[in-house]
């Protein structure tokens, strides 16, 4: 049997602490550069560890364990519910694909907006909060500066008034320079995009960037 390589361990636990669980798929695309069949022997060495326990709703997604979670000090994010892991798979795969190129300078998830609201104040730069994105992150630019980002990823569509509501809300913060939505559909995209020029008469200061997950 291999000797592990702990430095995969250790990316993959963190990972799983700040954003609450792990998924085979982002494993093995983001953390385990190995041959596929070494990366089949790390996930199922994982959970040996005592680092990592299995979901009981999916054999392919994993959690801290209690004795991983005292590891740090209270710091790591509760196991996420199982109905939102493909939703949140889907934010982190964008993520760790930006940060693979070396596009990313900060990042912040919706849960660490919510449990510190003078954080989400300073981060969209706003003294009210109405709508807390998926995932706020800092895009690096050419000219060694940054650009604010917001992701969304849409998996169901959204009434018009809703997406306008949104539109509204980060028009009003300060610091977002960029609003990313992914969408599973090009009729998606199109909604989001009408509802965005309705809310403010199509002067809004924030233009929605989409795309498709189906490539994620």
């Amino acid at each position: 049997m291999r000797t592990l390589d702990y430095t995969i361990i250790k990316q993959a636990q963190e990972f799983t602490a700040r954003w609450g669980f792990l998924t085979r798929d982002l494993f093995f695309k983001f953390f385990c550069e190995k041959q596929r069949s070494q990366k089949f022997e790390y996930w199922n060495r994982l959970a040996e560890t005592g680092l990592f326990v299995k979901s009981k709703s999916n054999s392919e997604v994993l959690f801290l364990s209690r004795k991983s979670k005292n590891l740090f000090a209270g710091e790591s994010r509760p196991s996420r519910f199982h109905v939102f892991i493909d939703h949140d798979a889907i934010v982190a795969d964008v993520l760790l694909t930006l940060e693979q190129l070396d596009l990313v300078r900060e990042y912040w998830l919706e849960d660490e907006l919510m449990r510190d609201p003078p954080l989400a104040y300073r981060v969209l730069g706003a003294d009210k909060v109405y709508r807390i994105p998926d995932l706020v992150f800092d895009l690096k630019t050419p000219t060694g500066g940054q650009v604010r980002c917001v992701l969304e990823i849409e998996k169901t569509l959204k009434t018009s008034a809703r997406y306008e509501r949104m539109a509204l809300a980060y028009g009003d913060y300060d610091h977002i320079n960029l609003v990313l939505f992914g969408c599973e559909s090009s009729y998606t995209e199109s909604i989001i995009k009408r509802s965005f020029s309705a809310s403010l008469g199509g002067g809004q200061r924030v233009v929605p960037g989409t795309f498709c997950t189906r490539t994620f």
